[in-house]
């Protein structure tokens, strides 16, 4: 890794991996409505899975939803940090949506999306968003909070697709437990966003300390 992409690390990696939940959980939307089989879905507006599509096929919008959803993923993972990145990205989420994607997913999307165009950028107003203190806390808190805001992520999605909590056996119970995980994994996920801004402000700042300090030894010698 460059010096220039690891200036970029906190945002590249942070609306990454965004992507690519939003995606997995629009694949369980995909997954879904192929278990209607190859029906007619009697509209664009799917209730049953809380989706809209343009296909009035449930197993072809199905296996759309699957298929633009790997496309997401994959592009996330590999392009997301390149010049076209997010707008292919835009591209391929707007496909996602008209397929039968789902809705809520629309505003992670957006989320990774705004991130992703910040990508090799100055990021003059974060810096004078961010005080110098609270910068380099969350900075050196990101991959915490991170962790915190996946593993919350992961535990609701589990209870809401398995529908299973040990020793549980309410369902509303169960409904409560689930929406407090993702509530919990929203706010540790959107203080993850700041501080991955405030992580690669740090190692802006770092790099162009370190070229200073090499330019004044040069000039020394």
């Amino acid at each position: 890794m460059s010096a220039a992409q690891a200036q970029h690390v906190g945002q590249r990696v942070t609306a990454s991996v965004i992507a690519v939940l939003a995606a997995l959980t629009s694949m369980v939307h995909g997954y879904r409505e192929i278990l209607f089989g190859n029906t007619p879905t009697d509209g664009m507006l799917l209730v049953s899975v809380g989706a809209f599509t343009v296909i009035p096929n449930y197993l072809v919008t199905g296996i759309a939803t699957v298929l633009v959803s790997l496309g997401i993923i994959v592009w996330a993972l590999g392009f997301l940090g390149t010049r076209r990145g997010p707008f292919v990205l835009l591209l391929l989420v707007i496909a996602l949506f008209l397929v039968g994607g789902g809705f809520a997913h629309v505003i992670a999307f957006a989320l990774a999306w705004a991130m992703a165009t910040r990508i090799g950028k100055p990021l003059l107003w974060w810096r004078r968003a961010l005080p110098d203190r609270w910068r380099n806390l969350l900075s050196r808190l990101w991959p915490t909070l991170f962790a915190v805001s996946l593993l919350s992520f992961g535990l609701g999605v589990a209870i809401w697709l398995f529908d299973y909590v040990p020793g549980m056996g309410d369902a509303v119970q169960k409904v409560h437990l689930t929406w407090a995980f993702l509530l919990v994994g929203l706010a540790a996920l959107l203080v993850t966003v700041v501080a991955a801004f405030a992580r690669d402000i740090e190692s802006q700042m770092a790099s162009v300390t370190a070229a200073q300090q090499a330019h004044r030894a040069d000039a020394v010698s």
